[in-house]
């Protein structure tokens, strides 16, 4: 049964003869406890359940920023990209500033395969927060999305210069990097670097693929090694970069049998699947 809507009451209630009054605070907290199973849902993978409870938070206190960002969340997770956009925009709404909300929904738009308010949001947040360095990676693979090189090079340069310390992120920019480099002229030795010569070990593979040094086998053995959602994630990044080395060689029609392949297996969470998609809608 759903829980009672204490916010509809008008005034006080009467229980067991006492007089209870139900002040904001106790809103808020009964809000909070909803907030914190969603959370808990959301990190178990449980997405129903989840936005079922944040929507109870919300029921409670329209306001609550924590509830509109976690459902958005946990909607992108869902491929549900409209209802993501609209609570990150809620969200934003109740605190133009809130940039954890603009970068959400500029994830969101950018699997979702609206590049332009991607880099809108993506743009905004590095205006809220100029060292945020995922937002220029993220900015980077839209304006990629879009055949910008130029401009993703720019951005992938910047967010390896503020995420250096973090190996995985800088790894997954390297290869990216990389990709416009092969496309580009540009130097792909120096691109991948830092997945090369960093501890992630998924991506020094992808890397050592782009520079030739393993087969194409080679690196879907290393993906199958993975279990769980990790083997389906590096399945399909495996068949996207054999694909774009495929592509770039000047093999059109193989490429695109790999950029089928990683769109087939991937949900629509994964930004593989946006990735594999635009090259599809070029081919």
């Amino acid at each position: 049964m759903k829980p009672r809507n204490l916010l509809r009451l008008a005034g006080p209630a009467l229980f067991g003869g006492l007089l209870l009054v139900v002040t904001p605070a106790a809103f808020a907290q009964s809000a909070s406890t909803y907030v914190a199973s969603a959370s808990e849902k959301y990190r178990m993978g449980d997405f129903d359940s989840a936005i079922e409870d944040y929507t109870k938070a919300l029921d409670l206190n329209s306001s609550y920023l924590g509830a509109y960002n976690g459902r958005g969340l946990a909607k992108s997770h869902q491929g549900n990209f409209d209802g993501a956009i609209a609570d990150f925009s809620a969200a934003i709404k109740l605190k133009p500033a809130f940039t954890e909300a603009y970068f959400n929904r500029g994830n969101a738009a950018l699997l979702q395969g609206n590049m332009d308010m991607a880099i809108a949001d993506f743009s905004k947040v590095i205006e809220l927060k100029p060292d945020h360095g995922l937002a220029y990676f993220h900015r980077g693979l839209a304006r990629d999305c879009e055949t910008n090189y130029d401009g993703a090079t720019g951005d992938y340069a910047k967010a390896q210069e503020l995420l250096a310390g973090n190996s995985e992120a800088s790894s997954s920019i390297a290869v990216h990097a990389a990709l416009v480099a092969q496309r580009t002229g540009g130097d792909v030795t120096a691109s991948l670097k830092p997945a090369a010569g960093g501890s992630d070990v998924w991506n020094k593979r992808v890397a050592s693929f782009i520079a030739g040094k393993i087969s194409e086998g080679q690196l879907l053995s290393f993906a199958n090694q993975a279990e769980g959602d990790v083997q389906n994630r590096q399945q399909c990044e495996a068949q996207y970069f054999i694909g774009m080395t495929k592509l770039i060689a000047g093999n059109k029609a193989a490429a695109k049998a790999d950029f089928q392949k990683a769109f087939d297996a991937s949900g629509p969470s994964l930004i593989v699947h946006r990735l594999a998609r635009v090259e599809l809608d070029r081919s």
